[in-house]
């Protein structure tokens, strides 16, 4: 019987094979994708295809979203970038074309920020942010890649649960991956006190296994429309107490105020609808911060990119490389992972070798030895080609941030690594204006100061088993 069953058995696996690879082939992947990808399929006997399943599918141009609901939600930002538009002209000729790049691949105009506060500490930023909580009067809304059961959630909850009794609408979006701590019971007291909690693309062996590589790493959090939070700074109590030894986790968030908050809010209700299905109120879900008479002509200039595997490019990476090939005089870099995209990693070259003062700020202690080592198989080119790479000793540095020539910043949840640039989806913003962007230069040349520079002739005097390690580990730096 068994016997008899083995050959169709056979014949159906290499039916499926061969399908995959005419699927990889068809896709017009990168040719050393492609490449990788059929050999793992065709060589690697049944746990190939279980890999691919998992990690290799090209979610590009799936729709989890109808064109008529994005309309109705995008609108509002729009509205408020036309108010800013008419209002005020702000000289950005320079980079007109990476607005127009960030216009044309993410549907996403200039908006105008009454005021933005910079968070380097989680403490600072969770005592602000329980402030502005405790005081909603309409909804609240948070999203989050990880929740983390700890003091701090704790404290968070309790302001929530107090709101929802007043009437306030809560909402939370979670990632299932990246919140998988979390036990149900937790989710289920807040759904119990009114709180409207999903989980975003939860996965179930096999059917939604698919879904397991494509992760929601935004961090956004809007109260009444009004104030909005984003950046790198997840729900946990790391993030404001530190790690094991007092060693202090340094970080970046934003707090906005002003039309710019219209932004944030349509990012939200976009990935809630994705969640519940759900339409929210749109008219009660946007402040009225642009109607032109409280507009404020010396608003800062912000830019949202949200991106994700699902779009027809790879937005932030596009944006990243455009803003580099663009710098003059420096570029200054934080980034907790730096596994960056072939075109990345040359852009960045290719800045250094023009001349630009290229500085890259990693941790030293990475919270993941594989990324680490991954990472450092970068360096041999960044080093030769004059790029400064330094090396943050005290504590875990999680910022992810770009400072260019004194002019534009980028902020958000997006790492330069393979994970943020093609497969999460992803939240980052970039800001045009000189005061922010000089603050955040300060701050980087005061981390300067707990750094250590790798130097080239250092770098070269490793032993040949630590470089075979770091690049026999780089091999798996798409799906690390």
């Amino acid at each position: 019987m068994l016997s008899g069953f083995a050959p169709w058995f056979m014949a159906l696996y290499l039916i499926t094979v061969i399908s995959l690879i005419v699927i990889v082939l068809s896709e017009n992947r990168n040719p050393l994708k492609a490449l990788a990808w059929i050999l793992v399929i065709g060589f690697v006997p049944f746990v190939g295809i279980f890999i691919y399943v998992l990690f290799g599918q090209n979610q590009r141009r799936r729709h989890i979203i109808s064109k008529r609901i994005y309309r109705r939600i995008s609108l509002k930002p729009k509205i408020a970038s036309e108010v800013w538009t008419n209002s005020y002209q702000y000289n950005t000729a320079r980079w007109k074309g990476l607005q127009d790049l960030i216009k044309n691949n993410a549907d996403s105009t200039v908006l105008s920020a009454d005021q933005v506060e910079i968070y380097h500490r989680g403490a600072d930023f969770f005592d602000a942010l329980k402030k502005n909580l405790a005081s909603a009067r309409k909804h609240i809304h948070i999203e989050s890649y990880i929740f983390e059961e700890s003091p701090i959630l704790e404290e968070l909850i309790s302001i929530l649960e107090e709101r929802t009794a007043q009437g306030v609408k809560v909402r939370i979006i979670y990632d299932h991956v990246g919140s998988w701590g979390v036990r149900n019971r937790l989710w289920t007291r807040l759904r119990n006190q009114g709180i409207q909690v999903y989980p975003f693309m939860p996965v179930a062996f096999p059917v939604f296994a698919n879904t397991v590589n494509y992760r929601n790493h935004r961090k956004i959090i809007v109260v009444d429309g009004k104030v909005a939070y984003t950046g790198g700074m997840n729900i946990a109590e790391r993030y404001r107490s530190g790690l094991k030894n007092n060693e202090h986790w340094n970080d970046c968030h934003f707090r906005l105020t002003g039309p710019a908050v219209a932004g944030v809010q349509s990012v939200f209700l976009l990935d809630w609808y994705v969640v519940s299905r759900r339409v929210i109120n749109i008219d009660s879900s946007f402040s009225n911060e642009w109607e032109p008479m409280r507009h404020n002509p010396d608003g800062i200039k912000i830019q949202y990119i949200p991106g994700g595997p699902i779009d027809a490019w790879r937005t932030i990476d596009q944006v990243f490389t455009a803003a580099i090939l663009r710098a003059e005089k420096f570029i200054y870099i934080q980034t907790p992972y730096f596994l960056p995209t072939e075109t990345l990693e040359n852009a960045l070259i290719t800045a250094a070798l023009s001349g630009v003062e290229v500085w890259i700020m990693l941790p030293e202690k990475s919270d993941s030895w594989l990324t680490g080592f991954a990472s450092e198989s970068y360096y041999d080119n960044l080093l030769n080609a004059g790029v400064h790479v330094v090396l943050y000793r005290t504590g875990f540095l999680h910022s992810k941030l770009m400072m260019i020539d004194g002019e534009i910043s980028t902020i958000g949840s997006a790492n330069m690594d393979f994970r943020s640039l093609e497969h999460n989806f992803e939240f980052s913003a970039v800001i045009y204006d000189a005061r922010i962007t000089n603050r955040l230069s300060h701050d980087f040349h005061k981390d300067l100061s707990l750094c250590h520079e790798i130097n080239l002739a250092e770098w070269q005097s490793r032993s040949l088993i630590r470089r075979f390690k770091r690049s026999l580990v780089r091999i798996f730096s798409p799906i690390l």
